[in-house]
């Protein structure tokens, strides 16, 4: 009782109540503040838990919810900064969107600070920003997918894999026209982590390939290429150097097709469009059940006519569908056979 006592006492001299504590964001050092900010600031209401200047970062801190006119006032900042990006002046959109934050803290302005970090190519603050966004809202898509580049940068491939696999989910879901830009990325993506890891098996198959010849030699009491020379030598002694060679043959195909798994081969027709041959990634059936890239498939319905592209029979937007069943079964021979990737990017 003392001890809530005294909390209450100590917050009626700033004016606020128990109820007011909300989590908010401490202004880094150093930036500058909207007009509407330092008279908040001068007013005493910004003081509870360290000044306005203090060190940036989340932490919980006792200031009073924001107003409307805070809300105001961050929608005017953002929008000041979205017209700066879009003349290129990412640096001062960057000023623009952290003031903003300061006054109401939403991921559409840390993502928007993500995005002029990735024109400056600061990838590190691009990942700071999106991981702080995502603090906000764990489904935001534009933090999925900056969040993913950002960690493809800096080496994290399955890390930029789950989340740009997360924003093609979304974007999906919601119909964004990004799918496409997202697709591309996870696809890339994909594919690097399929040469890292290709690169490391290699190197593992020869080094296991090295200590088990030379097993088989010290075994037999002979050389790996033992088979190609001479012997003398009764029957134990030619059975001995027959096995030898059936356990050497064994080995080597054993490799060899380990290793075939690795090579990149041709793509397989029953998992390409046929107007853009190259993999389904939003695969639609038409009425005549041939399927086909919607993209592809809609331009030509625009720009040549109203018919399938290859039964010639009539054919409108509204009679095609999502073949969700080939989407699924094209993400799963890609997986399968990753150097294929290389041709969705």
């Amino acid at each position: 009782m003392l001890l809530r006592y005294l909390i209450e006492r100590a917050l009626s001299e700033y004016l606020l109540q128990p109820s007011d504590l909300v989590w908010c964001h401490r202004t880094p050092q150093g930036k500058k503040h909207s007009k509407h900010a330092r008279d908040e600031a001068e007013s005493g209401s910004a003081r509870v838990g360290g000044a306005a200047g203090s060190s940036g970062g989340w932490a919980p801190h006792p200031m009073r919810a924001p107003t409307a006119s805070d809300k105001q006032a961050a929608s005017e900042l953002r929008q000041e900064g979205n017209t700066l990006v879009k003349k290129e002046k990412y640096s001062a959109a960057l000023e623009r969107y952290t003031e903003a934050l300061t006054l109401f803290p939403e991921p559409a302005l840390h993502t928007n600070r993500a995005f002029c970090h990735k024109k400056r190519g600061d990838w590190a603050k691009v990942e700071e920003d999106s991981r702080a966004a995502l603090e906000l809202n764990s489904n935001f898509l534009k933090a999925h997918y900056y969040l993913g580049l950002a960690l493809k940068k800096s080496g994290d491939l399955q890390g930029s894999v789950n989340h740009l696999t997360r924003a093609l989910e979304q974007a999906r879901e919601s119909g964004d026209s990004i799918k496409d830009e997202i697709w591309r990325e996870l696809a890339s993506a994909k594919y690097q982590s399929w040469e890292q890891h290709s690169a490391q098996r290699r190197h593992d198959r020869a080094r296991l390939r090295a200590r088990l010849t030379q097993a088989l030699a010290l075994l037999h009491g002979s050389e790996a290429q033992s088979s190609e020379q001479p012997y003398n030598g009764g029957a134990e002694e030619q059975q001995r150097q027959q096995q030898h060679r059936e356990e050497w043959v064994a080995l080597e195909a054993m490799f060899n097709e380990e290793e075939a798994r690795d090579l990149p081969g041709e793509f397989s027709n029953a998992f390409a469009c046929r107007l853009t041959l190259e993999p389904f990634r939003e695969p639609v059936v038409s009425t005549s059940g041939l399927s086909y890239e919607r993209a592809a498939l809609l331009q030509h319905l625009k720009n040549v006519g109203q018919f399938d592209p290859v039964t010639r029979e009539p054919l409108t937007e509204k009679q095609v569908c999502l073949n969700l069943g080939l989407r699924a079964a094209t993400q799963e021979y890609l997986d399968q056979h990753a150097w294929a990737w290389k041709d969705c990017i």
